[in-house]
């Protein structure tokens, strides 16, 4: 359990990603539960559980390989990992009586110079191997301990002693190698021996020790470096890269012609024949239902009807006017040759509100593709009136708006005339629709 931890502690972004993995397949097994009992087709929850895999899927396989050293981080920075030998830097590590000559170069710039402090007390048993020891501190709670030993191998000495300082005391320091390890107060420490330097940083996570340990990359220098990276990781890296315009695709793709699917309703062929478009549209205008606020209206073009649901309302409270602007809209096109109705949807809301001293205005508009909505609002007011009512007829304003109450009887119209309801995000061209729907 405790390599487990240690694990997870250096790579929170996996662990982040596995958290929000195990809750999305949570919230889609009780969506999945819920829509099944109620009959609902669970098309949107698959386009939704593939969708996420699109995304998350390749993140956590990166981290994974990452975590585990089989890719590197493709992010670039001057670091010396590609670095076969370090040494220190003679000039940037000299020293005065209490310090480095140029601790900025050592320690890295940006620290508050009235925290350096000389910490060679920490390293009191081995005073007669280290000539130097300074810390830095930072702006963002990060440090840098720099300690230049006398020797080498006084250095890995001094290394393995401070190890056993954070409570890791079996850890394998070697040369031009970096362990990173948690600390007591909540983050990462990272040591490194470059030559008879010792190198201490510390941040809150992994990120923060890479952004410390570049800082102080000037004190060093190399001396040789390696031919070539290993192939795998080198072709790995590779693959990760060129995979990343690919997955891109795959997700653009996946979210019109996904979503697309997931809302298609086809007719049972065995029990709905096709009618001509002319009966469609004449079965179509015949469900203008003015009592419920919905309107079937003939578009623009002869293959097309506009279903939409509105509410207009406005009614004076005590302190205040307000009105409230409600519509949802369905654009519906016919295609005769494929016997599909391609339908677009978009939403707008208005809510406006008067006070004496001040007014209020929020609006927006929507476009897209709606599974299911459901929204009920109610506000409280007086109807406004003349001097002879006695009473208002009502205390307040209320809606439900359930989208199926909408789309419903509609959709049930082009099925059971032997058509497919297809929404779309828009009216594609021919040559384009394998790819959108």
């Amino acid at each position: 359990m405790e390599r487990i931890y240690v694990f997870f502690r250096a790579q929170p972004v996996l662990l982040g990603l596995l958290l929000f993995v195990l809750i999305a397949a949570g919230l889609l097994i009780f969506f999945s539960v819920a829509m099944a009992r109620a009959g609902l087709s669970l098309r949107p929850l698959l386009f939704l559980a593939v969708f996420f895999g699109i995304i998350a899927g390749p993140q956590v396989v990166f981290h994974s390989l990452r975590a585990t050293g089989k890719v590197g981080d493709l992010t670039w920075t001057p670091s010396v990992t590609r670095v076969e030998e370090v040494t220190e830097n003679p000039e940037s590590v000299q020293g005065i009586s209490d310090g480095f000559l140029y601790p900025e170069i050592v320690l890295g710039a940006g620290y508050d110079p009235d925290l350096l402090s000389d910490v060679r007390r920490l390293f009191d048993p081995l005073q007669d191997q280290v000539e130097t020891a300074q810390m830095a501190i930072f702006r963002n709670q990060e440090t840098t301990m720099a300690v230049r030993a006398r020797t080498p191998d006084a250095a890995l000495q001094a290394a393995r002693y401070f190890a056993a300082i954070l409570g890791h005391p079996e850890l394998p320091v070697r040369a031009n190698e970096s362990r990173d390890v948690p600390r007591a107060a909540g983050d990462w420490a990272r040591l490194r021996v470059v030559g008879r330097m010792l190198f201490v940083w510390t941040g809150a996570d992994v990120s923060a020790l890479d952004r410390r340990q570049q800082a102080s990359a000037g004190a060093w220098i190399q001396t040789r470096v390696e031919a070539s990276p290993p192939a795998v990781k080198k072709r790995a890296d590779a693959w990760v890269i060129a995979a990343v315009p690919v997955l891109l695709v795959v997700a653009v793709g996946w979210f019109f012609k996904g979503s697309s699917w997931a809302a298609t309703v086809a007719p049972k062929t065995l029990l709905h024949r096709p009618v001509p478009l002319s009966e469609l549209r004449s079965r179509l205008l015949a469900l203008d239902l003015p009592s419920r606020a919905i309107a079937v209206v003939p578009g623009e073009r002869n293959d097309e009807i506009i279903v939409t649901w509105k509410v207009s309302e406005a009614w004076l409270t005590p302190m205040r006017a307000s009105g409230l602007r409600r519509t949802h809209r369905l654009v519906l096109r016919m295609d005769e040759t494929a016997r599909t109705v391609r339908v677009r949807e978009d939403s707008a809301a208005l809510d406006v509100d008067f006070g004496k001293t001040s007014a209020a205005l929020s609006w927006r508009r929507e476009r897209g593709i709606s599974f299911f909505q459901v929204q009920h609002q109610y506000e409280l007011g007086v109807p406004m009136g003349t001097k002879a009512q006695t009473a208002p007829s009502s205390a307040g304003i209320s809606f439900r708006f359930n989208l199926q109450e909408l789309k419903g009887p509609v959709i049930a119209t082009v099925i059971g005339a032997g058509w497919t309801w297809k929404p779309v995000f828009w009216e594609s061209p021919q040559w384009l629709r394998w790819a959108t729907e």
